[in-house]
């Protein structure tokens, strides 16, 4: 959902998308009226916490559960790899956010470097391993510090991790449309009798 969320509405807000939704709440960010009780907002701002903090904690567990062999364990690099994404987005998406309870918020250049670390944890965590699901997890922590990099503009250091991924590495983002927590906006947004996301004429 943290994908579809920050994209759909994303879209919306830099005319990328034609927002056809009837609520006052989606008319109003289409209008870039930042009202802070809109509940929209909140409804990107979740997906995308949720998906980062969910990352970070079940990183921490398994570090607790696994002891020394979390150093090489390609679970924990797993699951810092989605919460390096969940950084990405959050960084990419907002001005600002707070990364815990009782903390300030962090700006998103900030929320960038804590992902490159992730990112760099969990490539070291796999280190030469060659199995499928570690090539997989090394190739998609490439892609997620070089696309963390290039938003911090240290272009040469991004170039460097994403020229070491193959070009026909593929990462699907899948969906369910039985739990509404995963299911896709936009599919929910262009079928059936509500269809109320569109594009411009050319």
């Amino acid at each position: 959902l943290m994908y579809t969320a920050a994209a759909r509405f994303g879209a919306i807000l830099t005319d990328e998308a034609v927002n056809g939704h009837q609520f006052t709440e989606w008319k109003e960010i289409d209008l870039r009226q930042m009202r802070e009780g809109n509940t929209i907002l909140t409804d990107i701002y979740r997906p995308v916490q949720r998906t980062r903090v969910a990352g970070e904690e079940m990183t921490a567990r398994l570090k607790t559960l696994l002891g020394d062999a979390a150093a090489t364990d390609v679970r924990v690099a797993k699951t810092l790899t989605y919460a390096g994404y969940g950084n990405v987005v959050l960084a990419e998406f907002f001005c600002e956010a707070p990364l815990g309870p009782t903390e300030a918020a962090s700006t998103p250049a900030q929320i960038f470097e804590r992902a490159v670390g992730q990112f760099e944890e969990a490539l070291a965590i796999i280190g030469t391993a060659e199995g499928a699901t570690e090539t997989y997890y090394q190739n998609l922590a490439r892609v997620g510090i070089a696309r963390a990099l290039l938003n911090l503009n240290r272009k040469a250091e991004a170039i460097t991790y994403a020229s070491q991924v193959p070009a026909n590495f593929v990462a699907i983002v899948p969906h369910n449309e039985v739990d509404a927590s995963l299911n896709n906006l936009f599919y929910d947004a262009t079928t059936g009798s509500f269809q109320n996301i569109g594009v411009d004429d050319r």
